[in-house]
């Protein structure tokens, strides 16, 4: 049981590095924290349509606990891909710098 939480958490991970990566190359007029915003807002409500939606399949079951693990997974994944963003940007400035 409490393996299938590991699983919720590192599933909606993913869906979170891709939904900030999806809404980044399609909405380009927003800022990073807006880009955050919305994919904080998207992902959180696919996670209850998603334990939505189990209630309704034969021997499956929505819990509670389950979209806490989404939510989790969800914003571990916004702080993993905020790090990576400055490592990647401070990086690129390195150079840019290092070359002048």
């Amino acid at each position: 049981e409490g393996f299938d939480k590991v699983l919720h958490a590192v599933a909606f991970f993913f869906y979170g590095i891709f939904a900030q990566i999806a809404f980044i190359v399609n909405f380009k007029k927003f800022s990073i924290k807006q880009i955050k915003l919305i994919s904080i807002v998207f992902s959180l409500i696919f996670a209850v349509l998603d334990e939505l939606h189990q209630s309704f399949v034969v021997g499956r079951n929505a819990s509670i606990y389950d979209f806490f693990a989404d939510a989790l997974g969800i914003f571990i994944s916004l702080i993993f891909f905020n790090l990576l963003r400055r490592l990647i940007y401070k990086n690129v400035e390195f150079r840019i710098n290092k070359n002048r």
